[in-house]
């Protein structure tokens, strides 16, 4: 039987000790696809419970815990607002800030926020997919 060479192995040894591309073990809420349907992040992000009435805004703070494709240039984690729009949501996940933010525009249905997320440039709309937020469960 032959061993493997000393250098495979620290080389091995030191890809497994690399951390992922990911800020802890939960999954988090809330997830995000890109077009084709693959997940490219998840994070937390608690709405305020009850929602306000329509066209009112709100705030709040999320927390990105792992990405693969998902534009975190634009954005990680921190204070977003939001605005509810009839059965719907709008949320800037980067308030303040005009080039490179992402946002989601989605709708309420069956305990979740669902719908379209999407990363703003200058240039227009750069990266683009679907979300799903499971709200929280009253007890």
């Amino acid at each position: 039987m032959t061993s493997l060479p000393a250098w495979l192995l620290s080389a091995i040894a030191l890809v497994a000790s690399l951390p992922l591309a990911s800020k802890g073990d939960d999954a988090g809420n809330l997830v995000f696809r890109d077009q084709a349907r693959r997940i490219v992040a998840t994070a937390d992000l608690t709405l305020p419970d009850p929602l306000p009435e329509r066209d009112k805004e709100f705030e709040g703070k999320w927390e990105i815990k792992s990405w693969t494709e998902f534009p975190v240039s634009a954005t990680r984690n921190g204070k977003y607002q939001g605005q509810r729009t009839g059965t719907g949501v709008h949320v800037d996940l980067n308030p303040g800030t005009d080039d490179n933010n992402v946002f989601l525009d989605g709708s309420l249905s069956d305990g979740e926020l669902s719908g379209k997320w999407y990363r703003t440039t200058l240039s227009g709309v750069t990266h683009s997919g679907t979300f799903v937020l499971k709200l929280a469960t009253r007890p």
